[in-house]
């Protein structure tokens, strides 16, 4: 993920949704603010309240990640689920990101990693 990207993600000041299809191919978009860059291409997130959403997912299915922030930055980081596990007692879950899209100007819709 580009530095403005992964900056995005780590602001505080924005809402993160993870999106996804449930079992019978419905649309999910659980909140996840805790969710955070863990390197150039993976996000991670505590689970916490969320965590009763995301057990319809396993490791390997497409998702994608939503940030709106209070300027004019938003993107969708897509990629797949890689699963979840307990981090110091602490569910924990991560998706790899495979691409980056601009959500708000001066590029919306174009692909930026």
């Amino acid at each position: 993920m580009p530095l403005p990207v992964r900056d995005g993600f780590s602001g505080m000041m924005a809402v993160r949704v993870l999106a996804f299809l449930d079992d019978a191919g419905y649309p999910l978009a659980p909140p996840l603010l805790s969710l955070q860059p863990a390197g150039e291409s993976a996000l991670v997130c505590a689970e916490g309240l969320s965590a009763g959403l995301l057990e319809p997912l396993a490791a390997g299915d497409p998702v994608a990640a939503s940030l709106l922030t209070l300027d004019v930055v938003s993107f969708q980081a897509k990629g797949r689920w890689l699963g979840r596990r307990r981090l110091l007692g602490a569910p924990v879950g991560a998706m790899s990101v495979m691409a980056v899209y601009a959500g708000g100007p001066p590029i919306p819709g174009r692909q930026v990693a």
